[in-house]
């Protein structure tokens, strides 16, 4: 009788020990499907908010003739809001050759940095966040 019961419990454990296995399996298997969503996901939030600097820049240059100008107007506190963004000047970041902004994008809450730069008197937004 010893021997029947030792084999039983030898197979519970070894049934266990399998299950564990495959639960752990299972679950690393889906972790990284969740991260492959995430990261693709977030490459298409970026994308997007590229793609969307390309007609903040153009209303940038309709208004301002320059970057010192449009700075000038962010440096005295006050706001330009284009679609669902909001471009507000970034201290934390500036100095005299180098100009950031924050742009907030108020569909998700989520600030950006964004440099500010000049190329052939046309203002251009270079993402320098994610």
């Amino acid at each position: 009788m010893g021997s029947r019961r030792g084999g039983m419990l030898y197979a519970m454990m070894v049934l266990v020990l399998c299950s564990t296995i495959l639960v752990r399996n299972y679950r690393l298997f889906r972790s990284h499907i969740y991260i492959e969503d995430g990261i693709y996901s977030m490459d298409v939030r970026v994308n997007d908010f590229l793609m969307e600097l390309e007609g903040m820049e153009s209303y940038l240059n309709s208004i301002y003739e320059s970057p010192d100008l449009l700075m000038e107007f962010l440096k005295t506190g006050r706001k330009i809001v284009y679609k669902d963004f909001t471009l507000s000047y970034d201290s934390s970041y500036n100095r005299v050759d180098v100009h950031m902004i924050s742009v907030l994008d108020r569909r998700i809450n989520y600030y950006r940095s964004v440099l500010v730069t000049e190329d052939a008197d046309q203002i251009v937004l270079v993402n320098k966040g994610v």
